[in-house]
């Protein structure tokens, strides 16, 4: 693996990624993808690419330089187009490594009826960002027969190291060739520029939101909720969903219970507020016609957590209010009254 540091100062801030704790947002100019874990269920992770994802212009030359150029040649070369970054330290790695696992995500090999693709990770994912429509068949075969004859062109991909050792990398140029590298079952070699980044202070939710399912919104903000008070466009956007969600699901997401209980603490009124009008929304569900499967924090002296219940009825959510919050329901109706 060769690797070189560059320091952009002057960049463009066309291309840039992004982490808020629970969801990491790849920007070309505007949201274009994002990546997420399962969390509390399994190990799986999400993935969803925006439909007006842009496609990032090469230079002539730096293509040459890809698919025929020496390491050395290719991270002289992409100094250039580092430009198009933000500012910022950014590592350029050369990967060459027969003895990592991979894992090519897009809707060429991972199918389903839905814009959302799950996988399982790998030592590395690389996380498509244009969609199979745009790939071409013949380009595709063109690195194929490139390839099989010991060529090894290289693609580019975005990676921010969360300190989570999967964290997926999005794939800026070189689709096709990834592409002509999984059919014939050969590792692929490609550009990595990894970004050491801080999680962000607020929640990306409202910049990705208008291109996920609804499904796909639903598990962000109940398997990785935040607790967003005030009345701020961003905050209104993200209870809303959280609202839905209370109101449609049918077996509530353990990290959101979590939350729950976290909050029930606080000394905060706002967070309290927050808490009590979510409680509200979800005592209004149909309990006798759509029971709830949720988890129920088992009593003290208890050597499990949690005991998985039915909410059949309006007492069942009581008993579930006072055992997570340690307030009876009555306490929390008394705040949104």
């Amino acid at each position: 693996m060769t690797m070189s540091k560059v320091t952009v100062t002057e960049g463009a801030a066309i291309i840039d990624i992004y982490n808020d704790g629970s969801v990491t947002c790849l920007k070309i100019r505007e949201a274009a993808a994002i990546d997420w874990y399962d969390y509390g269920d399994t190990c799986m992770r999400y993935y969803v690419t925006s439909p007006k994802v842009e496609a990032i212009e090469m230079a002539t030359r730096l293509n040459e330089v890809l698919i025929r150029g020496t390491d050395e040649a290719i991270l002289e070369e992409m100094k250039h187009f580092m430009n198009n970054f933000s500012n910022g330290e950014y590592f350029l790695n050369i990967y060459n490594n027969d003895k990592l696992t991979y894992n090519i995500v897009s809707d060429q090999v991972y199918s389903g009826a839905t814009s959302e693709i799950n996988y399982y990770p790998e030592d590395i994912d690389l996380l498509f960002t244009q969609p199979g429509k745009k790939i071409s068949p013949e380009r595709v075969a063109w690195y194929e027969a490139m390839i099989a004859a010991g060529g090894r062109p290289k693609a580019i991909v975005f990676q921010l190291d969360t300190g989570d050792y999967n964290d997926g990398a999005f794939v800026l140029d070189g689709h096709h060739k990834l592409l002509a590298y999984h059919r014939l079952r050969i590792k692929p070699t490609f550009v990595l520029i990894l970004k050491y980044g801080e999680i962000t202070s607020s929640s990306l939710f409202s910049d990705y939101q208008h291109f996920l399912s609804d499904y796909a919104r639903g598990h962000i903000v109940s398997h990785h909720p935040q607790v967003l008070t005030g009345n701020s466009p961003q905050a209104l956007l993200y209870r809303e969903n959280l609202h839905r969600y209370l109101s449609a699901c049918d077996d509530m997401a353990v990290p959101l219970i979590e939350v729950f209980q976290k909050v029930a603490q606080s000394k905060l009124p706002d967070e309290q507020q927050w808490l009590a009008d979510l409680l509200e929304v979800f005592s209004h569900r149909n309990f006798v016609r759509d029971p709830v499967r949720i988890h129920f924090p088992m009593l003290p002296g208890s050597q499990y957590r949690w005991e998985i219940r039915y909410i059949k009825q309006a007492a069942d959510f009581e008993v579930w209010v006072s055992r997570v919050t340690g307030k009876p329901w009555e306490e929390w109706k008394a705040i949104t009254s």
